[in-house]
């Protein structure tokens, strides 16, 4: 088992609130969860993070305005979250450089999509 130094904060907020406070907060020891696609729900896209360790379960709505009228339809930019969080989920390597310390007011993360949820217009949360 890692130290304390070496586990994972996941914290899922809404994007549309001022100050969001956090609606999911896990401590996740690397290796331990995945996430991928929940194909269950036909009113959206919705991700599922599963934990080896245990039974437990934490579904997610990705909050951005989908790109296609079919709702369960997912984008390449929303494939490429999926990836990007799941490579996260598996701990820090050496040679990773993909996911960085981007956090949720960064530009880079504010401009992709910023007009659609800007107060929950696109009707989603987390």
């Amino acid at each position: 088992m890692p130290d304390k130094s070496e586990y994972l904060h996941f914290c899922w907020k809404p994007r549309g609130a001022v100050e969001p406070a956090a609606e999911d907060d896990l401590i996740i020891i690397p290796g331990d969860a995945r996430i991928t696609k929940y194909t269950g729900c036909t009113t959206g896209r919705v991700m599922v993070l599963k934990f080896l360790s245990s039974q437990q379960r934490h579904f997610f709505w990705l909050q951005t305005k989908a790109e296609s009228t079919d709702f369960g339809h997912w984008s390449a930019r929303d494939d490429g979250w999926l990836h990007r969080i799941s490579a996260a989920l598996q701990g820090p390597r050496d040679d990773d450089e993909e996911m960085g310390d981007i956090g949720l007011g960064s530009e880079e993360v504010e401009e992709e999509g910023s007009a659609s949820r800007r107060g929950g217009a696109d009707g989603g949360r987390a």
